[in-house]
């Protein structure tokens, strides 16, 4: 039985039929535990999930769990998670957005069921279901955002049309009640479409475009009941990746891409222009993120002038071995200059050479000045989110690269595509992702909230306990006695947490016992925090063995084994690794 207590074939509803029925929906919403909301229902460790936040600072969630049902939460009233959405979707992004209109929050999708369009739905209403424009045949990208009490939305699709232009960028609001107003408007031919909407009300739709081999940044901009005016060239530029994003300092709109120059296209340059009114841009440089790759990025303002930006970065030529960092750069006059590249991670163990990611990093002000920012780190081997908050827009901290929680071995980190962090009067609330077990295949939303006199007067969480080097060879040597004396449930037992959630014993013991290892002897060891390479001294013989006909042996030899250990969960564990297949479960 599923949430609403349908059975299996009941889930070929249609998004329509399922929306009409979720009104009745009886499921529990969460597990009230220690730190705040938990999401009820798993969510598949891709699904895409989406976070908004009311004017009294309540939360609303929308998210796919691991069966693809798209669900929406309340966590700060206690309501029912509603599923309500036709399960025939990807688990990757689907265009998933949220926004708060006219005192209620209005969900947004991609689907292809009915028939291929974007849906819109208020939370409280959800048979009030609306497609905003099937003719331009959508794709997954989907922004929307209040714009007094309308509904604005942007999205890019695939009509065809006589120019012959493939990509088009469409814009559409709606009134409070959710009733769509006009029709669809084709803004420009363009990918990747984003928008900003200023305080006074103004919109502007910025995109990239790719014209007869060359690339730009296109923008229209829009002030009250008025119509779009003409497209604005933002910039010549190089190439883009994904990163496409705009916010607004006050009135002024600021447009950030990713560019890619040179001949291989692997000197990236993070860049941007402003405009006060719409027409006129200026540009600017983030030179803090020069020849870097960047994963995702993160984007606030205060409004007063001060500008943050955040990333996960690494060097191109680096990304298949190197782990990724966290770098912030400021600006404290509204764009126009920025600060060179801050690294908050202030482990001494990972300065020079990272042992473990850090990633998903977000950004956001709590008020004129109060910077935090928030990462998820891998430090520990098991994912934590670590914060560090300013209270003068990162010129100095009064709290550097903490752990949120006590706990460092929940597995808690952030989405790398969603944001997280959302402030209201002094309190900021921090939805993150906690998996369920260290198969790293199914997690919840979980919700922390933390005001800013917790955070004026932190007490810095504990740091982890230092690894207990002298136990490595006592472990070396125990798993290489206990693999020569065929006690497979040992060395299983002795193996990294990843790999034996992922693996079963009767799999893992099916491959063993045809190589003998004798005399085990520790030569050398060296430490990086929590990790320790250990080369073993040994005598290895393969004794004869028949595979397709073939007799295959080894005589004895001597040999000097490395292996890579793990210290987690209070002891040292050998971290799986098939050097044929280039395989190992570790995430960090």
């Amino acid at each position: 039985m599923g949430c609403l207590g349908m059975s299996g074939s009941k889930r070929t509803l249609t998004a329509a039929a399922l929306l009409a029925v979720s009104v009745l929906a009886g499921c529990s919403v969460a597990d009230k535990k220690a730190g705040g909301y938990v999401s009820a229902t798993p969510i598949h460790r891709d699904a895409a999930w989406a976070a908004v936040q009311s004017p009294d600072g309540d939360i609303r969630l929308a998210y796919y769990d691991a069966k693809r049902q798209l669900y929406l939460a309340n966590p700060e009233k206690g309501t029912v998670e509603m599923p309500f959405h036709s399960p025939n979707v990807d688990r990757a992004s689907s265009g998933l957005a949220l926004a708060w209109v006219g005192g209620r929050a209005f969900v947004g999708f991609r689907d292809k069921e009915p028939q291929r369009d974007v849906f819109v739905a208020p939370f409280d209403e959800p048979k009030a279901l609306v497609g905003l424009g099937a003719e331009t045949i959508p794709l997954s990208r989907l922004k929307m955002a209040p714009r007094g009490d309308k509904l604005a939305s942007i999205w890019y699709g695939e009509e065809e049309v006589p120019s012959g232009k493939v990509f088009h960028v469409y814009y559409r609001e709606l009134d409070a009640k959710g009733k769509p107003l006009a029709v669809a408007e084709r803004l420009f031919e363009g990918i990747y479409p984003t928008m900003s909407l200023t305080p006074s009300g103004r919109v502007t739709a910025v995109s990239w475009v790719k014209d007869n081999g060359k690339d730009r940044i296109i923008a229209r901009s829009k002030n009250g009941d008025q119509p779009f005016g003409a497209e604005i060239q933002v910039a010549d530029i190089a190439p883009v990746t994904p990163l496409l994003e705009a916010i607004n300092d006050g009135e002024r709109t600021l447009a950030f891409w990713h560019a890619q120059y040179g001949r291989d296209l692997q000197d990236f340059r993070l860049e941007g222009a402003y405009t006060d009114d719409g027409a006129k841009w200026e540009r600017f440089h983030l030179k803090a993120f020069d020849g870097l790759d960047i994963e995702t990025g993160d984007f606030a303002a205060d409004g007063q002038g001060n500008i943050a930006v955040v990333a996960s970065v690494v060097k191109p030529q680096e990304r298949q071995v190197a782990k990724k960092k966290v770098l912030l750069a400021v600006s404290h006059d509204r764009g126009k200059t920025w600060s060179d590249a801050i690294e908050l991670r202030q482990d001494e163990v990972q300065k020079d050479k990272p042992y473990s990611h850090a990633r998903a990093p977000k950004v956001a002000f709590l008020g004129a000045g109060q910077l935090f920012v928030a990462w998820q780190d891998w430090r520990s081997l098991r994912s934590a989110v670590q914060f560090s908050y300013s209270e003068d827009a990162g010129r100095t901290w009064k709290i550097n690269d903490q752990r949120l929680t006590e706990k460092a071995t929940e597995q808690e980190g952030l989405g790398l595509f969603s944001k997280s962090l959302f402030a209201h009067e002094n309190t900021l609330r921090i939805v993150t992702e906690q998996m369920t077990s260290d198969a790293i295949e199914e997690k919840h939303l979980r919700i922390h909230t933390v005001t800013r006199d917790q955070l004026t007067n932190w007490k810095p969480t504990q740091s982890l306990p230092p690894p207990n080097r002298e136990r490595l060879e006592q472990r070396v040597i125990a798993y290489w006695k206990a693999l020569q004396a065929r006690e497979f449930e040992t060395t299983y037992s002795m193996l990294d947490p990843y790999f034996r959630a992922r693996m079963k014993f009767d799999v893992y013991k099916e491959n063993l016992g045809k190589i003998e290892y004798r005399d085990p002897v520790l030569k050398l060891s060296e430490f990086a925090g929590p990790i320790a390479l250990a080369v073993t001294k040994m005598t290895v013989e393969v004794k004869p063995f028949v595979v397709n006909n073939r007799t295959m042996k080894m005589d004895p030899a001597e040999r000097e084994i490395p292996t890579r250990w793990l210290w987690i969960d209070g002891d040292w564990y050998l971290e799986f690794y098939q050097e044929s297949r280039d395989l190992r479960f570790t995430p960090f």
